[in-house]
């Protein structure tokens, strides 16, 4: 008997390299094997890749939004006025404002993908709402139709929203998720959502750990060489607000002394005008300490990775939102320098039992920190966390496990 179809809506697949998308990419592949996997890309933000975009990557089929043929034919015609009338139907119905036309013609799209492939189980993956509420526009029928949506980003709770916007998106979320059957979540999430009205229909998994092939990255045994240049590498973006590295640089620079070059692969997000004269002062200061490189591919991020010597984490300052890659990093069993900038920083629900971590406190003095760094940078270099350790402490991570949370609430759909 043939596998069953489930369509995914996203906003883009393959090869977007982000966290939330690669996490989406390994939960569909191995949920593959039960099951024929069509991913429909809305790609709101027009992202261009330098690679074509593929129709098949690693057994799942991907398909892509089409804008209505600009032509006198009927039915685009009428398509591009029902889109319009959308935008007031459904502003009326969430009180927030998304591209609702936009959305209303990738969601008749997906209408058909869904018949020509008679897919019993719609997948929407979202951060944060837009996509969801497209995947929502699709169903006709919740009974015919099972929709389970998965959420990487505490919309609702997000800080950076003011109380009122927060409250908005709240009420939004109660009317959008009434078709829904599950809703997937991230385990920082928990805590939100323990008294919210859809809490029945939550269920909070954690980020999946890959398979880092830990016997690649192991050293020679040059444990204490401090004479070799060190490779400290930082993957992700540097956000002004929520994950603003002045401290890391300014501890960077205290223990200037020892050999070694800071790579950043990664985005510097919201320094406005400011970024270029930032970039120019770090340059002039670190004197050839520090090289950024900006966005990589998934393959290039872990060559990088595996020629690291110390890989570097900024914790966030909102509570509900944690660096994914905090558990790339784990999953190399490699030595961690963490900034911890709250008492409640995220990135400690994987940290605290990891045994090759040095957690730098922002609360306390640099001079302190720095002759901390220094012996845990003396005697961890080298050292090498075992793939059976790292199993046994993060089981919950295990993207098998997770993988067989996300089918076994699909059959009970069913």
């Amino acid at each position: 008997m043939d596998n069953k179809s489930i369509v995914v809506v996203t906003n883009t697949y393959y090869p977007d390299s982000r966290a939330t998308t690669y996490i989406a990419q390994q939960l569909l592949e191995h949920i593959s094997k039960s099951y024929n996997i069509h991913v429909f890309c809305l790609n709101l933000f027009n992202k261009t890749f330098d690679e074509p975009f593929p129709c098949e990557h690693n057994g799942i089929h991907i398909y892509y939004a089409k804008s209505p043929i600009e032509t006198k034919l009927f039915k685009d015609i009428f398509l591009r006025i029902k889109s319009k009338i959308a935008i007031a139907y459904y502003q009326f119905k969430y009180k927030t404002k998304y591209q609702y036309d936009k959305l209303y013609i990738c969601s008749k799209q997906i209408e058909k993908l869904i018949k020509d492939v008679n897919a019993q189980t719609i997948i929407s993956v979202s951060t944060p709402t837009d996509i969801h509420i497209c995947t929502e526009m699709a169903i006709k029928n919740p009974k015919e139709l099972d929709w389970i949506a998965i959420s990487f980003d505490p919309h609702a709770y997000n800080s950076d929203y003011s109380k009122v916007l927060q409250e908005k998106f709240k009420k939004e979320e109660i009317i959008l998720y009434e078709k829904a059957k599950r809703i997937f979540m991230l385990s920082q999430s928990k805590q939100d959502y323990s008294h919210s009205p859809l809490n029945d229909k939550i269920v909070f998994f954690e980020i999946p750990m890959e398979k880092f092939d830990v016997a690649s990255t192991l050293k020679s045994p040059q444990n204490n060489d401090l004479n070799k240049s060190l490779k400290m590498m930082y993957i992700g973006n540097l956000y002004n607000k929520i994950r603003n590295p002045e401290y890391m640089f300014r501890l960077f620079k205290k223990i200037s002394d020892l050999d070694f070059t800071l790579y950043i692969i990664g985005s510097f997000i919201g320094w406005g005008n400011e970024l270029q004269k930032y970039q120019k002062g770090l340059f002039q200061e670190f004197s050839g300490k520090i090289e950024i490189v900006d966005r990589l591919s998934r393959q290039q991020s872990k060559e990088y990775m595996s020629n690291a010597d110390f890989l570097v984490n900024i914790g966030n300052t909102t509570k509900n939102q944690c660096p994914s890659k905090v558990v790339e990093y784990i999953s190399t069993g490699k030595p961690i320098i963490h900034f911890k900038k709250t008492d409640d920083c995220s990135s400690m629900q994987y940290l605290d039992k990891y045994p090759n971590v040095c957690v730098i406190d922002e609360n306390i003095s640099l001079d302190a920190n720095a002759l901390k760094l220094k012996t845990f940078i003396s005697k961890n270099y080298g050292n090498v966390v075992s793939k059976d350790i790292l199993g046994d402490l993060y089981k919950e991570n295990d993207i098998n496990y997770i993988s067989e949370i996300l089918i076994s609430n699909i059959k009970a759909e069913n």
